[in-house]
């Protein structure tokens, strides 16, 4: 069972400090012990914000996060005042319908009586009416001591109110049999729905537990099932059908045409088509067969809509039909991709398979939209069904294989609600073989081995000629191939024909065409094996191949894709992944052996008669429609019109507003993969083009690229003017190099099972922390990417207002779940900060680390070159190069590497200095000195905002890199010297031994003498060949640091890790 638990009695100011609130708690806790197989889910009021996280940390390690779920309502609420009385009504709703949407087998309320003078919401049945619900009374006697006492009109009409809908309940539980009688003879409850759950210790709440799962286990198994909706009188429901129906060219037409004749036993139908005329004479004679502009103008008749989606323009109609009249699809191609282009690149709807690319699998497939070299690839690689999924009232498939499909696009849950019906056909008339051959001008004695549909890859029919060809088939001349069907055209059909011509067989080998439908059958009757084939399945589920086994046509097959879900005593099941001596035994057994065939045939038949009956699949059609019909009753759209229908009810705007936003959140649209927002406000807002940005900017390409497994990545920014967080989709496009124009920066809807990523540093603190409180309500984790602590370790070096800002960023940092430091030493110089400033948090903060990677190629690199760049390249070269990488600031080192530069000189030491970065804070007299030295543009260089193309090639005229920082996070440009096996001098600092180990020559003192020094006794190193080296420096790549990071935050990249070494991800 899955239980979902509304826990408001753990929340509200008078319970939660009470017994009531404690009560709840180690009752739940007890269960969550002794659940087994069930699932629990909690139900918490969004309203009470301060004891979301106190529950879910007494929660934590015994129950999923996303379990813990939370509903929102537009406040006030409480029934004291009358002020109140629409949102209340409003919050009734929302609530039920948000329980109703968690799919719960049964639904406990932890107390009932809750709600006169708080927030606190509890009703039954006002809007979903099937939920099977048991309540727990704890605090029974004090509530009718309160109604006996108070004597206003208010409480006790509040209180009527909740006992008539207490007595709703499918069950009442109490801890006493003195409770029991009190809830009998004051409250009027019925004595067979009010239990007795006392252990003979009343505080043992293991027990009472475990009496409580038994007694809702019974509960649940003797609840008789849901009927069907019912309607008045005898009246069927209306039904709209829409479908292609003949004389359209398509296999889903004539499935419609058998279907309808059998479904309209169960429902008055219209059927609604965009086409001239249907020439299906029992359609056109039973049924209304209307326009879609008429079924649009008159779509209020209709009590159910059933669509037949497939990957043709026969559909095409359908794709803004669904959006506003949503209905029950039935999903004859998982793959949509084509039709989906066919309305965007012929100019139907401009740009529409590009958004449903993006909404359907995400920024790396728009990508490839706009990058491939072919972009029929494209096409055929994605699904890209995603919208039409999501807005259907349910979706039936005819087989396993598209849910398997979905959640290999999509995630588990988006196909747990799926209904298999087979694809129904309809019994085979009884046809003289003989007399059909000489029809069809076909030899009586010839033995015909036929493949039918039309000629594609996807049917491997070259496997099937290539087979006959090298059989003994071709040595007995009755033997015929025949491929029934189109021969499709293209590179591939040409190939058939080609090999055809050339084998000297193609009076024996034959490709018919399109034919009709009575044509198609004739075929059937006259051959003698049929062979279907298959690979690279769509979803799809072969009609041709059920076809062949209504006629009792023994079949050779292929276990793939839904063949593999047949029996193997039905066809000749080949392996999915078969070699051609297996379909030549296959072919030859056949051929000699007619009782096999005769054996095979039958039991096809019979298979078909017992599964795929008309009568059979419409009586699951039926049930399965009026299944999902009942489920939509508790939808958003449902609970819209319901809070609409509400009496008395003249909402103010900003009313309307907070209710909007509490639906939103209660009910978020169906998803499919979870998100994992990247929050990148910084560099959408002003790309400083510094190290922050540069792992930024790489981080996020590779995640864009490579998401990973079971998410979709989304960057996300906020502003102080954006009213919380939005997606960053015009910057990403722009970050792509794709059309910005498609998309929109809506504002972020996010859903339990989300992820936040905090992948640069803003200040944005305001809007940030509303947003993340209110995401960590919803269940979504959120982490920061930690760079260093430096402006409030080194105070001294950063701008007055540094030191405050930071400290801000650092208390919203650990408010969060976790913290990903860029080294080791950042993660420990973070835990004791937490450790010195007495931080309090209910649970610890996770705090790991990673290490950042270098690829410039892959880093999203700037280019461009100054006039003078050959110059500056050829002077570096002509003397030893030292190269400082890095923003120009006070503990970076700069003024003791320039002076000690200075006494080198003045000692007549040969060697140029490089300094690649702008001007930074509190460094105006060494920026002036810099700009004015005498050895400017001689001996000292100074490089400010070059591009990363410039950047590299002065790497390679450079002769060592110096890093003197005083602290850092990291010291990345350590991993881009080490990367083209650039000799290292750094300071003696932890992170640089972490990051660099022994591969580098290391200085210590802070004096320019004591720095020229080190430099000099390198210089003598060097000149022997005895300096360290950095080349067998391991570093890694930014796949493989980004794999890292992943693995912080608890996913799983989508490429395997191959190690640190660089290397292609």
């Amino acid at each position: 069972m899955r239980i979902v638990v509304d826990l408001q009695g753990a929340q509200s100011v008078h319970s939660r400090a009470g017994e009531v609130g404690e009560s709840s708690l180690r009752l739940l806790q007890e269960m969550i012990r002794h659940c087994g197989e069930h699932e629990i889910v909690i139900a918490l009021n969004g309203l009470f914000p301060e004891t979301i996280e106190p529950i879910r940390a007494q929660l934590q390690g015994v129950l999923p996060l996303q379990n813990i779920r939370v509903w929102y309502a537009a406040a006030p609420v409480s029934a004291q005042n009358p002020d109140n009385a629409w949102r209340r009504q409003v919050a009734e709703l929302t609530r039920e319908a948000f329980l109703a949407n968690l799919n719960p087998d049964i639904v406990w309320v932890a107390n009932w009586f809750e709600g006169f003078e708080e927030d606190t919401v509890t009703s039954l049945g006002k809007f979903a009416r099937s939920i099977l619900t048991v309540v727990t009374l704890f605090d029974l006697p004090r509530l009718l001591h309160q109604k006996a006492d108070r004597r206003d009109q208010r409480f006790q009409a509040w209180f009527s109110d909740q006992v008539k809908h207490l007595a709703c309940a499918d069950q009442i539980l109490v801890t006493s049999e003195s409770l029991r009688q009190q809830g009998i003879q004051h409250l009027g409850l019925s004595d067979q729905k009010v239990v007795n759950l006392a252990a003979k210790d009343p505080m043992d709440w293991s027990c009472c537990a475990q009496q409580f799962i038994v007694a809702l286990e019974r509960l649940h198994a003797e609840r008789s099932p849901c009927c069907s909706p019912s309607f008045l009188g005898d009246r069927l429901p209306k039904l709209a059908f829409l479908s292609p129906l003949p004389p359209e060219r398509s296999g889903i037409a004539d499935y419609s045409a058998e279907l309808l004749p059998e479904l309209a036993r169960y429902y008055e139908i219209d059927v609604i088509v965009a086409q001239e005329k249907v020439s299906d004479s029992w359609v056109h004679d039973n049924l209304p067969i209307r326009s879609v502009d008429w079924f649009v103008q008159n779509v209020e008749q209709y009590d159910r809509i059933l669509y037949h989606f497939g990957n043709s323009p026969f559909h095409q109609h359908m794709f803004d039909l669904i959006e506003q009249f949503p209905g029950v699809i039935v999903l004859h191609d998982f793959f949509l991709g084509h039709i989906q282009a066919h309305r965007d690149l012929q100019g139907f709807v401009p740009e529409e398979w590009s958004r449903e690319l993006y909404h359907a699998h995400g920024y790396g497939a728009l990508r490839e939209r706009w990058h491939a070299e072919d972009v029929s690839e494209v096409v055929f690689r994605y699904p890209c069904n995603l919208s039409i999924l999501q807005q259907a009232i349910g979706v039936i498939v005819h087989s396993t294989q598209p849910s398997k499909l979905a959640q290999q696009w999509y995630g588990a849950e988006i196909a747990q609600a799926w209904s298999v019906i087979p694809l129904l056909r309809k019994p085979a008339e009884k046809m003289d073989k003989r007399l059909v051959r000489q029809k069809l001008g076909l030899e009586a004695d010839a033995f015909i081995v036929a493949c039918f549909g039309i000629l594609g890859v996807t049917k491997q029919n070259h496997r099937l000629l290539d087979a006959w060809l090298n059989s003994s088939l071709t040595q007995d001349k009755r033997c015929i191939l025949l491929f029934v069907g189109n021969h499709g055209g293209g590179d591939y059909g040409n190939q058939i024909l080609q090999t055809i011509q050339s084998s000297g067989l193609q009076h024996r080998i034959r490709i018919t065409g399109w034919v009709d439908g009575a044509t198609f059958q004739n075929y059937l009757v006259a051959s003698d094996v049929a062979v279907q084939l298959r690979t690279l399945s769509r979803g799809e589920t072969s009609a041709a191949l059920l076809d062949c086994m209504n006629y009792g046509l023994p079949t050779i097959a292929n276990a793939h894709g839904s063949m593999a879900e047949l029996s193997p005593d039905v066809v000749w099941m080949l392996p999915d992944e078969f070699r051609d001596d297996e379909l030549i035994e296959a072919l030859e057994v056949l051929k000699v052996d007619q009782s096999r065939r005769e054996r095979l045939g039958q039991r096809a038949r019979e298979e078909i008669l017992h599964r795929y009956s008309p009568e059979l699949c419409t009586q699951q059609y039926q049930a399965v429609i009026e299944k999902f019909y009942a489920q939509a009753a508790a939808n958003r759209t449902q609970l819209i019109q319901a809070i609409a229908r509400l009496e008395d009810s003249s909402p103010a705007q900003n009313e309307l507003l907070e209710v909007s936003t509490a639906i939103a959140l209660s009910l978020p649209n169906q998803k499919g993969l979870k998100q994992l927002l990247v929050d990148v406000s910084a560099l959408v807002q002003h790309d400083l083009k510094t190290g922050i940005e540069r792992v930024t900017r790489s981080i996020l390409r590779e995640l864009l690229l490579h998401p990973p497994k079971g998410y979709r990545v989304e960057p996300v920014y906020v502003t102080p003017q954006s009213g919380g967080y939005r997606y960053a989709r015009k910057f990403t496009l722009k970050f792509l190099n794709c059309p910005q124009k498609i998309l929109w920066d809506d504002r972020l809807e996010t859903t339990s099972g989300d992820i936040f990523l905090s992948l640069d540093v803003h200040y944005a603190f305001t809007q940030m922390l509303d947003s993340l409180q209110m995401m960590r309500q919803q269940g979504v984790p959120v982490y920061f990417v930690v760079y260093d602590l430096l402006p409030v370790l080194l105070p001294h070096c950063f701008p007055k207002e540094s030191e405050g800002l930071f400290r801000n960023w650092l208390r919203v940092v650990v408010q969060a779940d976790g913290a990903i430091c860029i080294s080791r030493t950042v993660a420990d110089d973070l835990r004791q900060w937490l450790i010195k400033t007495h931080s309090e948090r209910l649970h610890e903060l996770k705090i790991e680390w990673f290490h950042l990677g270098s690829d410039l190629e892959n880093s999203v690199p700037t280019v461009g070159m100054p006039e003078d760049a050959s110059t500056v390249l050829a002077h570096l070269t002509t003397r030893p190069t030292f190269l400082m990488v890095g923003t120009v600031e006070p503990r970076k080192g700069h003024a003791q590497v320039l002076a000690a530069f200075e006494r080198l000189w003045d000692r007549g030491v040969q060697a140029n200095l490089v300094i690649v970065g702008k001007a930074g804070w509190m460094v105006e007299t060494l920026a002036q000195k810099l700009s004015h030295h005498s050895q400017l543009n001689q001996c000292l260089f100074w490089l400010q905002g070059i591009s990363d193309e410039y950047l590299e090639q002065v790497y390679g005229a450079s002769t060592a890199l110096i890093a003197a920082s005083e602290a850092e996070g990291f010291g990345l440009p350590l991993i881009e010297a080490a990367q083209r096996g650039l000799p290292i001098v750094a300071r003696d600092i932890p992170v640089f031994r972490e990051v660099v180990g022994d591969h580098g020559f290391y200085f210590a003192g802070t004096t320019p003498e004591a720095l020229a020094s080190s430099l000099e006794t390198w210089l003598q190193l060097y000149d022997r060949g005895e300096a360290p080296q950095s080349g067998s420096l391991e570093w890694l790549d930014w796949c493989q640091s980004t794999q890292q990071l992943l693995k912080g935050i608890g996913l799983q990249s989508a490429i395997p890790s191959d190690g640190h070494r660089a290397g292609s991800c």
